[in-house]
């Protein structure tokens, strides 16, 4: 039982670290969006510098700062694409095929967000203790060293052993006229052993001495996993709702970056902004879009990492058992 137990928490490990890949996927790719949608904008603060150069409002070396800018860009976009070959490569081998397949993986960006968790944290710590399997098989390995201890006991009483026989013996080997040979009758026979342990060397009590302290390492192991169990739910519980509440923040920090950064564009083509002002406004912008995209992969995530410390990641679900329907018959029996 311990060793199917603990299958199933290998099993449960190895879902969480193919979530984490493909939720790490999923951020590299919207890295990737944010990095064209920065190189877009420095393209066109270029573009700008270069009209205002040619208008007189500004001085070559604010247009060679803006053709910097566009390279460092474009810099960026490569080793966003890089990292999105990265975490691909990473997903396929967690699925542990090679590298070489080539997968058509799914966008998540419209997906809704997990749901908060409807229980306390309370709640879900009582939940792993009696679920986590890597719980059930240290238990499981726990009452198999009180077996082992109990066994080792038993070794210092005497044995007792009782045996009981019938049946029927019959020869079928005759003289006329005699009775001593060949016969036909029913046999039977009672006994009873009793072995008593004398001396062995000491042999026994070190057996017992043995089992006792796998007992009570055993024990020990199981009081260490039930602790950080508690500290994982804990942990997850706190990330999961804490990534939920960055998101809101998040998304405001989004707009409010995105609306300075067209208002400073705006005044820069106008003349009334300095350079610095729009590259720091278009860094804010790539900033925000990071972190949105940061955040959301952490909240899928961090919802994983709860299921899984409690114990819920991947269970099997129980089938309904499907009911026979029944039909009258023409004659309405």
């Amino acid at each position: 039982m311990a060793a199917n137990v603990g299958f199933n928490a290998t099993h449960q490990k190895v879902v969480f670290e193919v979530t984490r890949k493909f939720y790490e996927l999923s951020n590299a790719r919207q890295k990737v969006l944010v990095g064209k949608a920065a190189l877009r904008a420095a393209q066109t603060i270029e573009e700008s510098a270069n009209a205002r150069l040619k208008n007189g409002l500004t001085t070559k070396p604010e247009l060679l700062q803006a053709q910097q800018q566009t390279a460092q860009s474009s810099f960026d976009l490569e080793a966003a694409l890089g990292a999105e070959s990265d975490a691909e490569i990473a997903l396929i081998e967690s699925l542990g095929i090679p590298p070489t397949a080539r997968l058509k993986i799914a966008d998540i960006a419209s997906l809704p967000l997990p749901s908060p968790p409807d229980q306390s944290v309370d709640a879900l710590i009582d939940t792993a203790l009696s679920h986590r399997p890597d719980l059930v098989a240290k238990l499981a390995i726990l009452r198999a060293k009180e077996a082992e201890v109990r066994r080792a006991r038993a070794d210092f009483y005497p044995k007792v052993a009782l045996d009981a026989h019938v049946g029927r013996l019959r020869l079928d080997v005759s003289i006329d006229d005699s009775d001593f040979f060949g016969d036909d009758h029913t046999v039977y026979g009672a006994g009873i052993a009793i072995e008593v342990p004398i001396f062995d060397g000491f042999e026994r009590r070190e057996k017992l001495r043995l089992a006792e302290a796998d007992l009570r390492a055993a024990e020990s192991e199981l009081a260490g996993a039930r602790d950080a169990a508690v500290r994982e739910v804990w942990k997850a519980f706190t990330d999961f709702k804490t990534a939920l509440r960055k998101q809101d923040a998040a998304a405001k920090l989004l707009a409010a970056a995105e609306n300075a950064d067209a208002a400073v564009l705006d005044s820069y083509q106008h003349g009334l902004s300095t350079y610095v002002e729009v590259v720091n406004a278009q860094r804010n912008v790539t900033t925000a879009r990071s972190v949105g995209s940061e955040t959301r992969a952490a909240i899928f995530t961090s919802a994983a990492a709860l299921a899984l410390s409690v114990g819920d990641l991947a269970r099997p679900k129980l089938q309904p058992v499907p009911t026979r329907k029944t039909t009258k018959s023409a004659t309405g029996r």
